[in-house]
């Protein structure tokens, strides 16, 4: 199924800001670890961004209810310039002053532009539609890990960071122009007047709520040891620049296959959760062991099975989403986000204290991981089962 006209503009402005913010999160890391070699100044960087991309998400559901999806789009252009102006104006700063000055801007800039585009989904997307959406947008993400950096890295090394700012500030203006074509999604004027941060007791009680929060904390827990360890993962394997780009096409290539072929065979999207489920466990599983062999085919089941696990669950988080309407939804999106970065947060708490791929710390946080893919698995047949009960029975918000 292809996407409506609204989706493909969200769909080209996620992927000018996902070049921006691949941009911001690899060069920023690269220098704080150039600068201190320490796991844990890196570490306590993301956690700032994660706590202050939470803040600015609560506030950007705020701004919604009072303003527009323009509004907020456009925030998170301006957080954009206000992190570029940072790193250039501050230098030398202390770490504490330099991880909270550029850590808050970028979380802001995350924070506002993925609660807008959130918000943007809920209001446009739905069914097979929203599967589409999110198939294509992980497609993306993969291309974009693997061109962003070495196409600035090859503009940095030969005309230097000053003409990368340029090239970044250029897409950050782009992506601001393109916030005036938005559709113009706002609250209504009833909802306006409800208390915005008023919890009403059924909406906190009810079962599948609460599962939905649980599925949300846990998958938090799988999406930042993902992001941070498949790139460790093949950066011990070999620190060779072209051998590193060269398994980044493999894994993007076998995952685009993958796609496609469950499309064309039309696997349901629940079986595919379950062969996402299925293939990182066996893919944590060889991380006990990080021989480089076993680390090549790790990232191989790693990236097929967290494609099909995020764009699925993703695709279900928001078609329960859509039973919701207008401010109620918005609290809903706030607390799946909120859930989400504490669970990255506790994550990357733990990531701090690994000092190499072996010993007890390691193991142990493997098998955390790999309890959390089973719990989460269980969550989502769990809720699954629940919403059908509760669908066929007519039960709503």
């Amino acid at each position: 199924m292809g996407l409506g006209k609204e989706l493909r503009f969200l769909l080209l402005t996620t992927v000018i800001f996902s070049i921006i913010n691949s941009y911001v999160t690899i060069f920023i890391n690269l220098y704080i670890w150039e600068k201190y070699h320490q796991i844990s100044q890196v570490a306590w960087f993301n956690i700032t961004m994660l706590i202050f991309w939470g803040v600015a998400f609560t506030i950007a559901g705020k701004i919604f209810t009072v303003y527009s999806l323009q509004v907020t789009m456009r925030i998170a252009s301006l957080m954009a310039l206000t992190a570029f102006y940072f790193l250039l104006a501050f230098p030398n700063a202390s770490p504490f002053l330099w991880n909270l000055s550029i850590g808050a801007s970028v979380g802001f800039m995350c924070g506002t532009y993925f609660m807008s585009q959130n918000i943007f989904i809920s209001f446009y997307g739905k069914g097979e539609e929203l599967n589409t959406y999110f198939y294509l947008y992980t497609i993306a993400q993969q291309f974009l890990s693997i061109l962003n950096p070495i196409v600035f890295a090859i503009i940095i090394k030969l005309f230097g960071y000053a003409t990368s700012f340029i090239i970044v500030f250029s897409v950050v203006c782009i992506l601001f122009i393109l916030t005036f074509y938005i559709p113009n999604v706002t609250l209504s004027k009833e909802d306006k007047e409800k208390p915005f941060f008023r919890v009403q007791n059924p909406w906190m009680q009810m079962q599948k709520l609460r599962s939905f929060l649980s599925s949300c904390f846990f998958m938090g827990f799988l999406l930042q040891f993902q992001l941070l360890f498949t790139q460790l993962y093949t950066f011990h394997i070999s620190e060779n620049k072209i051998i590193i780009a060269g398994l980044n096409v493999l894994y993007t290539i076998l995952t685009i296959g993958a796609y496609f072929f469950a499309r064309k065979a039309h696997i349901p999207h629940t079986r595919q959760l379950q062969w996402g489920v299925v293939l990182m466990g066996m893919a944590y599983l060889l991380a006990i062991y990080p021989e480089p062999l076993n680390l090549v085919l790790l990232n191989v089941f790693s990236a097929i099975g967290y494609f099909f696990l995020i764009t699925n669950w993703n695709s279900n988080q928001f078609n329960y989403m859509r039973q919701f309407k207008s401010t109620t939804l918005t609290k809903v999106i706030i607390g799946r986000e909120v859930i989400l970065n504490i669970g990255r947060i506790i994550m990357l708490l733990l990531i701090a204290q690994v000092k190499e791929f072996s010993g007890l710390t390691y193991q142990g946080m493997i098998i955390f991981i790999l309890a959390c893919i089973v719990v989460l698995f269980f969550i989502e047949q769990k809720r699954s089962k629940v919403e059908k009960k509760q669908t066929s029975s007519g039960v709503s918000l």
